[in-house]
């Protein structure tokens, strides 16, 4: 059994005792081949999710090389004021040192507007320090309507949908920025090197 509860971007402990230019010597060698079969759950401020996954530690204390995944077939991922519901995840970390983790997600959320309810789904995938999302939602909405009701509650006005001149500025204005959010907040929680 276990859980991780820390937040995805606490920094992590400080060396305690060294000078600033001082070298610090290997003690910890590492060969470790971990399974996560059952009973391991993360939960903090964005995801609660049981996860199971495979987790290979090479290298030393002061280089490890972390490989393996971890998958998450069920579970909540809290993003701007919306919980999804994860109906498939996978994070691939690499074996090779500086790489970014390959992330795959899939969510959903149902939002209500009126007297409408929209489900919302959410895929979001790449490299974890560049991560690429797409949204599309039942009934079907434009992507600069699915922001906004993500982002503020709300969809585009009858009136702003007939100005069309600005209307792509804005909807990729919109994306980027709802993506920036929702990359921040994933991207900091994998991409820890």
């Amino acid at each position: 059994n276990g859980i991780y509860s820390r937040e995805f971007n606490e920094p992590a402990a400080a060396s305690v005792g060294l000078q600033k230019n001082e070298k610090v010597k290997s003690v910890l060698n590492y060969n470790l081949d971990l399974e996560i079969a059952t009973n391991f759950e993360i939960k903090n401020s964005i995801l609660s999710a049981p996860l199971t996954g495979r987790l290979v530690m090479l290298g030393n204390d002061i280089a490890p090389l972390l490989s393996g995944y971890f998958d998450v077939n069920k579970g909540v991922v809290l993003a701007k004021d919306n919980e999804f519901q994860v109906s498939q995840a996978r994070v691939q970390l690499p074996n090779e040192v500086g790489q970014p983790a390959q992330v795959f997600l899939r969510a959903f959320t149902n939002v209500k507007h009126l007297n409408q309810v929209y489900r919302i789904e959410m895929n979001v995938r790449g490299p974890s320090n560049n991560l690429a999302f797409e949204f599309t939602s039942d009934p079907p909405l434009p992507n600069g309507d699915i922001v906004n009701l993500l982002a503020f509650g709300t969809l585009r006005d009858s009136a702003e949908s007939t100005l069309s001149s600005n209307r792509n500025s804005v909807e990729t204005a919109q994306y980027e920025a709802l993506q920036a959010l929702f990359g921040q907040a994933i991207g900091r929680s994998i991409n820890r090197n």
